[in-house]
């Protein structure tokens, strides 16, 4: 059973000089994740974890925060985004750092390093039906992830965005296993929705899991 236990969040953009046919500048979709020193997203998460051990189900709530506290060059000479990431159980309560994930961006790809795993979270330029490895720079198995919808508008947490793109990260589904993966974004904002879905059906053990958009500034 594939261990993608990570929550996922912001994508890193590059920028190329390219021209569609009428001469203006083409859209490649970088802009549907800003990479600006200072650019934050909170999220509400709720989660369940079953655990056959303890013979439980728990059932978590709690609000997220990520923000790019800046930049630093990796040692192979890139430039490299620093996110910090926050937790707090309700608005009462202060932010804790509780991660620091980077992220790294390319003229043809998005990149992110999540509990020092690299993920290729997005290819450029965004098509529908386009699809790439996202292990592409980890150890685990090949994975295509695709584009199932671009483009279009959507509502998450009672917000609508008028421009969002699908990611189906994996669906693998069988009398043993349920893995789903699935995240949503939106321009100017960036990730605004995440569901991953990691059961084992036969031990009753795993985690669902769904991540909201719940508000962002710079």
């Amino acid at each position: 059973m594939s261990q993608w236990w990570c929550i996922g969040a912001l994508l890193v953009f590059g920028a190329i000089a390219c021209k569609d046919k009428s001469g203006e500048p083409e859209d490649l979709g970088y802009d549907y994740f800003p990479v600006e020193t200072g650019h934050w997203v909170e999220y509400k998460v709720d989660s369940i974890v079953y655990d056959p051990f303890n013979q439980s189900i728990d059932t978590f709530q709690f609000f997220l925060r990520e923000e790019i506290a800046g930049e630093f060059q990796d040692l192979e000479g890139r430039s490299t985004l620093r996110i910090e990431r926050f937790k707090r159980e309700n608005d009462t309560l202060a932010w804790r750092l509780i991660d620091v994930w980077t992220a790294n961006r390319t003229s043809t790809t998005a990149e992110r390093v999540e509990e020092n795993e690299r993920i290729v979270k997005l290819s450029f330029p965004v098509r529908l039906n386009q699809q790439w490895n996202g292990n592409a720079f980890n150890l685990r198995p090949e994975e295509d992830f695709e584009y199932t919808q671009v483009d279009a508008s959507a509502t998450v947490n009672g917000n609508t965005f008028a421009q969002t793109l699908t990611v189906l990260q994996f669906d693998n589904s069988n009398l043993i296993e349920r893995e789903y993966s699935l995240e949503r974004y939106s321009r100017e904002v960036g990730l605004i929705y995440k569901e991953l879905t990691l059961l084992d059906l036969q031990r009753d053990s795993g985690l669902d899991l769904r991540m909201e958009y719940r508000a962002y500034g710079n």
